[in-house]
């Protein structure tokens, strides 16, 4: 999602890809600073770092891809 929450569908073939991964896969070059932020179950968020690994097989696919300073 961006934002303004509008969500969209996009495919991924990993099922443990690192927050760089996302952002790249949500169309973001990877100059662009953004925050990559889980939305868990329970509606926190949770910041995924661009090294660290989101595991999809389990917990929330959602993430809203932000760009930040």
């Amino acid at each position: 999602a961006t934002a303004d929450f509008q969500f969209r569908s996009v495919a991924i073939d990993d099922l443990t890809p690192t927050g760089a991964q996302i952002a790249a896969t949500a169309g973001h070059a990877p100059a662009q600073q953004v925050s990559v932020l889980r939305w868990l179950d329970n509606h926190e968020l949770e910041d995924i770092r661009p090294n660290e690994i989101a595991d999809l097989r389990s917990g929330s696919r959602r993430f809203l891809v932000v760009e930040s300073d």
